[in-house]
Parts: structure tokens; C-alpha cells; sequence
């Protein structure tokens, strides 16, 4: 297996890149978009991600990953429970499909990721950036997971770190507000 070696990882997040239309700034917990690049080309460089992977985020907020991955070439789905992070995401399409002069390989779907087996049919690598508590109750929004859908984690909070045997845990969401999934139960009833 491959180690990162001679990558920086640090100051992703005070890249700049304009991906997002103004109104998706008020996402609290958005990926950086040099933090989604350079997981996307750390894959490629581990040969996880080939030219006819389709990149998927099951916990898409405003859609990052699917621009970073979509101008990468790739063909790229997400998933998102909140009408309200659909919309930033289309609006997000637009924007970036505007500024490019091309339409993006993009398919946005609203629905719950507890019930992805269900919704989602094909093979894809799922790369998400879930804002989550950790079990001492702090809020850590800048971990990035990279879970294949068979639960094997590719990468968590050390990016590019690679745990071939290790299953992906149960992740508890910091925002409680009303109808965000960190209020829905882990199982359906």
C-alpha cells in the first residue's frame, strides 16, 4: 500500500478557487475545494480511481466534491437530504457550467444516505466531507472520508492514509437543527 510522502496537506483551506455561487457561503461546513482536489488526485495516483469511476458524495451539502470531481472528467452523483443544499447545489452547477463553458457530468438527487444501497445501483467511490462530533462531543468539520461502498476506508482524518481492513464508523453530526440528518435516528423504525 501507498503512503503520502512529499505531499502538503496543510493550507488547503486557505486556497482560493470559484466554485461556489455567493449564496453557498453560508454552508457551515463546506470542504475546501484544494482539500477535494487533492484527494481526487491521491486517488488517481493510487490507482482507486480510474477514468470510468464515478465519483459519488452521499452527504453532498453544496455539491464541492461533484465540482472538484466533474472538472476532473469525471462523472460524478450526489446525494443530499436538505431542499436547501439541493438548491445551492444546482445553483452551484450553473455557476461553475457559466464560468467554464461546459455543461458538468453531474446528477443531483435528493434522498436520505442511510438508504443509499437502495437509491444507488452502481459502482462508485464515495468521497464525502461529513461534518460530525467526536466522541468527546467537539465538533471536527474539516475530517474528509473516503469510503468505497463496501464500508472499507480509504482515507479519514489522515488524508491519503490508507486502511484497507478498517470499517467506517458511526458518525454523529454536530448541527441539530430541525430536519438535518444529525436529528434522524441511525436506523429507520
Amino acid at each position: 500500500m501507498t503512503f503520502c510522502k512529499d505531499r502538503d496537506w496543510r493550507g488547503l483551506y486557505r486556497q482560493s478557487h470559484d466554485l461556489w455561487c455567493p449564496d453557498a457561503y453560508s454552508h457551515p461546513a463546506k470542504m475546501a475545494p484544494a482539500l477535494c482536489f487533492k484527494i481526487i488526485e491521491h486517488l488517481e495516483e493510487l490507482g482507486l480511481l480510474a477514468r470510468d469511476s464515478v465519483i459519488l458524495d452521499p452527504l453532498a451539502g453544496i455539491g464541492t466534491t461533484a465540482l472538484a470531481g466533474c472538472l476532473k472528467g469525471y462523472r460524478c452523483i450526489t446525494l443530499e437530504l436538505e431542499p436547501k443544499f439541493i438548491a445551492l447545489q444546482e445553483k452551484n452547477r450553473e455557476y461553475v457550467e457559466r464560468k467554464t463553458y461546459r455543461e458538468l457530468d453531474w446528477e443531483i438527487l435528493q434522498g436520505d444516505a442511510r438508504k443509499l444501497s437502495g437509491i444507488i445501483r452502481e459502482r462508485c467511490v464515495a468521497i464525502t466531507s461529513p461534518p460530525y462530533q467526536t466522541g468527546e462531543g467537539k465538533s471536527n468539520k474539516y475530517s474528509g472520508n473516503v469510503v468505497n461502498l463496501n464500508q472499507q476506508v480509504v482515507s479519514r482524518n489522515r488524508p491519503g492514509h490508507i486502511a484497507p481492513n478498517q470499517k467506517a464508523r458511526q458518525i454523529r453530526y454536530a448541527d441539530q437543527g430541525d430536519g438535518n440528518i444529525g436529528n434522524l435516528p441511525d436506523r429507520e423504525r
